[in-house]
Order: structure tokens, then C-alpha cells, then sequence
């Protein structure tokens, strides 16, 4: 009842992906309910949080950390190259 709320209401933006990201955490690989906790903390990211709490907030650090777990140095391309040619 908590993440209903929390995602209803105006709640602060850090409470309400701390507790999708507990979602994310306990749900079975084989279920779609860790990308619906996660597309639901990008969306009321988006929707509230200021700018200083945007980047920290939008799980994509977090992303960064599974997606480098999983491919290890195992990469399509040279990442660091392509990083260098990001905007800023």
C-alpha cells in the first residue's frame, strides 16, 4: 500500500524510488514487475524531482552498474570512445 501511495501522491521523489527500487529487488526474473517499478521511479522522476535530485534520482546510475555487471569486457564497441563524443 505504501508504493501506491507514495507513487499516487505528491510524496518525495527519493522516498518513492527507494521503494520501486526494493520492487525491482525482489521481483522474479522471469516477471515484467521490475521494468514496470523501474519505467513507474523514471516517471515520477521526471514528473518531481528538481534538478539537483534528477540525475541521482533517475536510476540510471543504477543501470550503468547492472548493464556493466552483465557485459563485463565483453563490449560491441569501445565505450569510452563513445562516451568521449557524448554531449556534456
Amino acid at each position: 500500500m505504501g508504493i501506491w501511495l507514495s507513487v499516487t501522491f505528491p510524496v518525495d521523489p527519493e522516498l518513492t524510488v527507494a521503494m520501486l527500487i526494493h520492487v525491482v529487488d525482489e521481483t522474479p526474473n522471469d516477471s515484467d514487475g521490475a521494468a514496470v517499478a523501474a519505467i513507474t521511479a523514471r516517471y515520477v522522476v521526471d514528473l518531481r524531482a528538481d534538478d539537483t535530485q534528477h540525475e541521482s534520482q533517475s536510476l540510471l546510475p543504477r543501470l550503468a552498474t547492472v548493464v556493466e555487471a552483465l557485459v563485463g569486457d565483453k563490449w560491441w564497441f569501445d565505450r569510452d570512445v563513445l562516451r568521449s563524443r557524448l554531449p556534456d
